[in-house]
């Protein structure tokens, strides 16, 4: 169970141990690529004091505890283009950090059809605790590198690595890469067009999801402060092995400095 410190005569709770890994993780923070790459749902992880969230481990390591493949995508992607990274290392069943907080997602209960025990009667202060050890380090970190390019007037494009599930609540999905975007458009728009020369797999814009009033990491990061911007949304059977990432990898990066040419 998470343990409870006190604090000036206020009880806080305390979820992640000294041990445990960070929440958040980062490559290459001072490359002056135009490109900073993140990844809200790396791992599929859970803090020892939340006890698995009364889910079995294979369970977690479905696509409902994380976006299977993204890291590794990602990774690739900071490589091939030297360029920063940011993630995120704890499941998006434990608080999701692209979820605003007022959203009813942020916490999950249910996630296809799958039940999650210890969201079912999260306090306040577990909620808080989740909020300030898990989704501020993460968000935080990428506030203070996108401060630190806009001091040095380093071009910024945000991209966020995603994945789904080739079959969500049933239904097939026909869709390969999802290109997202929700009121600036400028830099996913070129991206679209640039993949027609990079892909053969089936590309649609705002599909599986879109970018809106829900989404916390692309409005707060990049829309507020004008950066260009794309979310990308890759389906999970296609970048399962790492023969199959090295394949995506080179077609998003020839199509992420295509877009990039014809737009800054």
């Amino acid at each position: 169970m998470a343990h409870q410190i006190f604090k000036a005569e206020r009880i806080i709770l305390v979820i992640l141990s000294s041990s445990e890994k960070s929440p958040v993780s980062t490559l290459r923070m001072d490359s002056d690529s135009p490109y900073v790459f993140v990844c809200d749902h790396a791992g599929w992880q859970v803090p020892a004091s939340l006890e698995g969230l009364g889910l079995t481990k294979r369970d977690l390591k479905r696509h409902i505890g994380w976006d299977i493949g993204a890291l590794a995508v990602a990774r690739k992607l900071s490589n091939i283009l030297s360029a920063p990274l940011i993630w995120q290392n704890y499941s998006r069943l434990v608080i999701d950090c692209n979820r605003v907080l007022d959203h009813p997602g942020l916490i999950a209960v249910e996630s296809d059809r799958t039940i999650i025990p210890g969201n079912m009667n999260v306090t306040k202060d577990g909620i808080r605790s989740r909020i300030r050890e898990v989704y501020q380090p993460y968000h935080g970190t990428i506030k203070k590198l996108l401060d630190a390019r806009k001091s040095r007037s380093t071009p910024t494009i945000l991209v966020s690595i995603h994945s789904f599930t080739p079959v969500f609540r049933g239904i097939k999905r026909a869709c390969e890469l999802g290109v997202l975007f929700g009121s600036d458009a400028r830099y996913a728009r070129t991206f679209l067009n640039s993949t027609k020369a990079n892909f053969d797999f089936l590309v649609m814009a705002n599909e599986p999801y879109r970018v809106d009033e829900k989404d916390c990491t692309i409005p707060m990061h990049a829309i507020i402060r004008g950066n260009l911007n794309v979310l990308l949304e890759i389906r999970q059977d296609l970048i399962v092995s790492g023969a199959q990432q090295e394949l995506w990898v080179s077609g998003l990066a020839g199509a992420l400095e295509d877009a990039t040419s014809q737009i800054l």
